[in-house]
């Protein structure tokens, strides 16, 4: 029988720079909204917990090029692909695997279309989310699929990793002040109020964990066999568009909704069973791409 401690050893040597770059970000969050509060900023804690991500991500990456990790080409892959066009493919998964879902339940009378303002204001919004969702997905697949699945799959077998590393990009999501707390917490509480959100995750909002945790696994199995994290980025850019685009184009029928709300979900997408299909499919489709793109560059014979 194999000894399990240098495996569990190295997970901790890998996983300890992200858990200390949660600890400083959350250090440093809590000094921001104490000294915007000392100044007379209206909502500081609201204000410092927009650091979070950044800082998490820049103490991961300050302290991982301190160590002999391959912290590089765990971001870009150990080839150069073509980005643009891998990144506008995944994109067209995403998207295409959301509007499905989103087309279906409107067809079925589970939403109703609803204009949020005028096709010209529409418009500029829409153009404008195109850059906002690259941004976004740009640093959650750098930080989630770059540098923490790569540190993983250094110690844990890729089921393993995909699996933890899933279901920790699920739980982040959490970090957040739960609603149940009226107007703005005590400044130096601000990192704290940020963990009082995590206990909902396996309470009231458990579709949303399973949703977000399925996302996570969609998107690293597609890191994983792309070798790079650009499909799986359009991929993400895509469904997040899809979501922003519907918050102003379409709304749900609650009456209905409410009656099968584990089999529909709500407007997020990916909190019950059609949001889950639609996440497989596009993972379906991101395999069919790749197998595709393999079959495209093989020699002819």
């Amino acid at each position: 029988m194999r000894d399990p401690g240098p495996r569990t050893a190295g997970f901790f040597r890998s996983v300890a720079p992200f858990a200390t770059a949660l600890v400083g970000a959350c250090l440093l969050i809590t000094v921001l909204a104490v000294t915007l509060d000392s100044i007379g900023v209206s909502e500081p804690n609201r204000l410092a917990r927009r650091a979070l991500v950044p800082l998490v991500i820049g103490l991961s990456l300050f302290l991982l090029a301190r160590t002999r990790a391959p912290w590089r080409e765990w971001l870009w892959g150990p080839s150069r692909p073509p980005r643009v066009r891998t990144y506008v493919r995944g994109f067209g998964i995403g998207f295409a695997s959301l509007a499905l879902l989103n087309l279906s339940l409107w067809a079925t009378g589970y939403r109703e279309v609803e204009l949020e303002g005028s096709v010209g204001k529409l418009t500029l919004k829409l153009l404008g989310y195109l850059g906002s969702t690259f941004l976004l997905a740009l640093m959650e697949e750098a930080f989630f699929r770059g540098l923490w699945q790569g540190a993983l799959l250094r110690c844990l077998p890729p089921v393993l990793a995909i699996g933890f590393g899933s279901f920790a990009f699920a739980v982040a999501h959490f970090l957040r002040p739960p609603k149940s707390i009226e107007g703005d917490p005590v400044a130096l509480r601000a990192a704290w109020d940020c963990c009082l959100g995590v206990p909902e995750a396996f309470g009231p909002r458990w579709r949303e964990l399973v949703g977000l945790t399925l996302v996570g696994i969609v998107l690293a199995v597609v890191a994983w066999r792309s070798r790079s994290i650009w499909l799986g980025m359009g991929i993400h850019a895509g469904w997040v568009f899809v979501r922003q685009a519907a918050d102003k184009l379409i709304d749900d029928v609650e009456w209905k909704a409410e009656q099968n709300l584990t089999l529909v979900g709500t407007m997020r997408n990916y909190d019950g069973w059609l949001g889950w299909g639609a996440l497989l499919l596009a993972l379906l489709l991101a395999e069919w791409s790749l197998r595709r793109g393999t079959a495209s560059t093989m020699p002819r014979t």
